[in-house]
């Protein structure tokens, strides 16, 4: 993510890669010396700054080919059914870094292999890595196989509001599956969300509510404080409309300036004064101070 400067900010490294970096890593082990791959950025050359890329179909699954031992960690895994993100958070390192975004998605033969092996071998909890789960028809072929298959562990989902079409088509995509869905909220906000281009509709985000509490399903619901025009007391409204609304967890997370991200570039706009911790977090603007911030907190 971050566009130029990378040997002052690792001086110990001679080889860099930017984006996904799976055979741009292959190409690197496979020679002696600095020549041009895509992606790569050897130290004391011109930087082009170039994105490496990545054909999934391409790639050995980690699950099948044995690297990770399904059996020996059958109790949680980390799996991915697709990579890419349709949406333009300016906090987020999902967000595309050089182009307009696109989503690459694994084959349905490797899927479906996996979710076999994971349903064979039991495995207990399974966090799907998709930045965004919910997208078009993938999702719902993705919960039929797990389906077919049998598949009894937990399921953790990482979805959005804004993509969620049809709530109860998705909900009974979900039958017979132990799912946790994971919403991020962030804030009910107008000017907040504007600040750093995550809209979506309250109102439907409402709606998705009333729908999972309808059907009994399992869910919980993300927060950030210390966000761009954020104050204590609008922090304090978006709690109050998960309250009322009967949200059964609710995750409060502070804000993080990634490196590279489009937020990062623009902290002096919003006055972003962050603490000392080995994973800074933003603890001062211009809309709150740091004891409105320890409130938040």
């Amino acid at each position: 993510y971050q566009r130029s400067g990378l040997e002052a900010i690792y001086p110990d490294a001679d080889v860099f890669v930017r984006g996904y970096g799976e055979q741009a890593l292959v190409e690197l082990l496979a020679t002696d010396a600095p020549r041009p791959i895509a992606g790569v950025h050897w130290a004391g050359e011109d930087d082009r700054g170039e994105q490496a890329s990545v054909e999934l179909s391409e790639l050995a699954s980690p699950f099948l080919g044995g690297v990770v031992d399904v059996a020996q960690h059958r109790r949680f895994l980390r799996w991915e059914t697709q990579r890419g993100c349709p949406y333009r958070c300016s906090f987020c390192q999902h967000r595309e870094a050089d182009a307009r975004p696109v989503r690459r998605r694994f084959g349905e033969t490797r899927i479906e292999a996996e979710i076999d092996l994971f349903a064979r071998h039991s495995v207990r909890s399974v966090a799907v890595l998709d930045p965004v789960f919910n997208l078009g028809e993938h999702t719902f072929e993705v919960l039929e196989l797990l389906r077919r298959h049998r598949f009894a562990g937990r399921l953790s989902l990482q979805c959005h509001s804004d993509a969620m079409r049809d709530p109860e088509r998705f909900v009974r995509a979900c039958a017979g599956l132990d799912v946790r869905l994971e919403f991020g909220l962030q804030t009910i906000h107008e000017t907040e969300m504007r600040a750093v281009q995550r809209r979506q509709s309250v109102e439907r985000f409402g709606a998705l509510i009333d729908t999972l509490h309808r059907n009994h399903r399992s869910f919980e619901v993300s927060l950030i404080y210390g966000l761009p025009e954020q104050t204590l007391e609008s922090f304090r409204e978006t709690v109050r409309w998960c309250l009322r609304r009967r949200v059964p967890v609710i995750k409060a997370f502070p804000l993080v300036l990634l490196r590279g991200t489009q937020l990062a570039a623009e902290r002096e706009r919003w006055g972003m004064r962050e603490d000392g911790a080995t994973i800074p977090a933003v603890v001062e603007s211009n809309t709150f101070s740091r004891s409105d911030w320890r409130a938040m907190a």
